[in-house]
């Protein structure tokens, strides 16, 4: 509703006018002498508020209609295929990448046939496996060429690539290959601290062997256990830990049945190191005969024990064990060597120090 007075002219607009407005309408102007009216009649006919006639300019209606004949016509023509379509074939063949470095971007582009068929369905699979989502990966399919692009290449992006087409009369593919160079220069792995030559445990003791290997930046170096040859087996007994180049080897409880030669071998795409070890675990006696309280036979245990750590010789004795309520200043047994390495190079201090497991002794480098 719309009120106007401007200059002598009146009006009053409704828009858009229902059937409630019908009824007489009266217009009133009032001054100081007086007043005077004006009246009318407005009769509007509804229409149930839903509109059947057309009402859109043109020819929309007769383009509608046969729209609506073409969606629902018959079931069997609505299933039959319009073309017969043959087997899909590729008329040009993925292409290798070859060696492109990481961070570039690499599009696989192919050719396919027949164009325009509605079932046919194209897949991508990278080592034989379907290609996950990504936001760095973009597939394309337009007029019969194939692409699959890659904005930014990793390293883990290197392998085949396969495109797999299928309709219903068949199917067809094509593959290549792409190997991604790293920014990060990676050497041939190499072993900064060989395993101990021997080590010599008794049974139900544990058996520590370590190591150090480089290159520590390089995401793709494997590391192997082997026991005479072969792959060491899965066990609780066995703890693995390989970090930041440190590699270690647990076996929490020694049986006889682990004797043998153990070997670390180090791998990556540049080669490998192999660094190897022989453990020879004695069997305990049916029947005991040597003392077993705390403190006995420490020497002995200090041997194998030490053995699994450095090949330096023992200069610890039962002398230098910690006794309680014996006043006892620390002692090294042995003095630190000099050590010059290139910058970046692993470099290792050892040294004994006395008394032994002192539980108020306290280190500091």
């Amino acid at each position: 509703m719309k009120c106007t007075h401007d200059f002598g002219f009146v009006a009053l607009e409704l828009c858009p006018v229902e059937p409630q407005d019908n009824g007489t309408w009266l217009c009133r102007a009032t001054n100081a002498q007086g007043q005077a009216e004006i009246q009318c009649e407005i009769d509007v006919v509804g229409d149930s508020g839903v509109s059947y006639e057309w009402v859109s300019p043109g020819e929309g209606k007769e383009r509608i209609e046969e729209l609506e004949d073409w969606i629902n016509r018959p079931k069997a023509d609505l299933m039959a295929l319009e073309k017969e379509f043959e087997a899909p074939r590729f008329t040009e063949q993925l292409q290798d990448a070859g060696t492109i470095g990481e961070t570039h971007s690499h599009t696989f582009s192919c050719n396919l046939e027949p164009v325009g068929d509605p079932s046919l369905k194209v897949e991508w699979q990278h080592d034989g496996h379907p290609i996950p989502y990504s936001n760095r990966i973009q597939l394309g399919q337009d007029f019969g060429t194939i692409t699959l692009l890659i904005k930014h290449l990793i390293t883990q992006d290197a392998g085949e690539y396969t495109c797999i087409a299928r309709n219903d009369k068949g199917e067809a593919q094509t593959s290549a290959s792409i190997i991604v160079e790293s920014v990060i220069q990676v050497d041939e792995p190499t072993i900064l601290q060989s395993l101990n030559d021997n080590i010599e445990a008794v049974e139900g003791e544990t058996v520590h062997l370590e190591c150090r290997v480089a290159p520590i930046n390089d995401p793709k170096l494997n590391v192997q256990w082997l026991r005479n040859g072969l792959p060491l087996g899965d066990a609780n007994r066995y703890k693995q830990i390989f970090e930041f180049g440190f590699v270690t080897l647990d076996i929490l409880y020694a049986y006889p049945e682990d004797n043998g030669d153990y070997e670390l071998v180090v791998s990556n795409d540049k080669g490998e190191a192999r660094t190897r070890c022989h453990i020879n675990v004695a069997a305990k006696p049916g029947l005991i005969f040597t003392p077993q309280a705390p403190g006995s036979n420490m020497v002995d245990n200090l041997e194998h024990h030490m053995s699994q750590y450095t090949n330096i010789a023992l200069a610890l004795s039962e002398a230098d064990a910690w006794q309680s309520g014996v006043e006892q200043p620390p002692v090294f047994k042995c003095q630190l060597n000099n050590v010059g390495v290139e910058e970046g190079d692993f470099c290792r201090f050892e040294t004994q120090l006395a008394p032994i497991n002192d539980p108020y002794m306290k280190v500091e480098w």
